[in-house]
């Protein structure tokens, strides 16, 4: 004999689901303030980067997670990840968002630097050329010099390119 459920008990255990799930979900909000953070607050400065991932912290500054972790956080911006990992190196802030690249070109001469999040974005790099000087293909760019800027991601790309 195959037992099929019927359709109120299907209804049924489904209705239950959903009670236990909303019944965890009002318990967790009202539980939240007792989760809030309640010891010293620390106080720090983030080199934000104006680019894709530096928004993540003013995501963060949004949302009240600093605050709701005990960090009085000075965001300060910077125009690339290379600007805002020289600030760390300069003592002008104690955490950057800058890319892996910048960490490296740093470590060398500074073995106390970490890392402590990372975040993967897919993007294309691309090379703009300059038509009108006569710059059409890769191969143009042969004997002539380009001008980068130092420890930056670009020198690396630019040499992959």
């Amino acid at each position: 004999m195959k037992f099929t459920p019927s359709k109120k008990i299907l209804s049924g255990i489904i209705i239950v689901v959903v009670l236990v799930i909303a019944g965890i979900g009002i318990w967790y909000i009202q539980n939240q303030e007792q989760l809030k953070y309640t010891g010293p607050v620390e106080k720090i400065t983030v080199a934000a980067a104006n680019y894709l991932t530096g928004v993540l912290v003013y995501i963060a500054e949004d949302q009240k997670y600093f605050e709701k972790n005990g960090l009085d956080v000075t965001i300060k911006d910077y125009e690339s990840g290379k600007a805002a990992g020289d600030a760390v190196i300069n003592g002008e802030a104690d955490i950057s968002t800058s890319a892996g690249f910048v960490f490296v070109s740093h470590s060398f001469n500074h073995t106390d630097l970490r890392i402590l999040g990372s975040v993967a974005t897919k993007k294309v790099k691309e090379l703009i050329d300059r038509k009108d000087k006569g710059i059409t293909t890769i191969n143009d760019l042969i004997g002539e010099r380009l001008e980068l800027q130092k420890r930056a991601v670009l020198s690396f790309f630019l040499e992959h390119f």
